[in-house]
């Protein structure tokens, strides 16, 4: 996925978890690059506007 430049929820929120998302095939993508619009207070991931 680095090689791809994709940006993950599970790397841009620095997931515990992300070896089991990774094993089983799952990842959750940013399309818009890696930062989020919502700005969660529980969550890891940038925020930008």
């Amino acid at each position: 996925l680095r090689d791809l430049a994709l940006n993950t929820v599970c790397e841009e929120a620095s997931c515990p978890n992300i070896g089991e998302c990774f094993n089983a095939g799952t990842a959750t993508f940013l399309i818009m690059g890696p930062a989020c619009t919502r700005a969660c207070p529980y969550c890891d991931i940038d925020f930008e506007k």
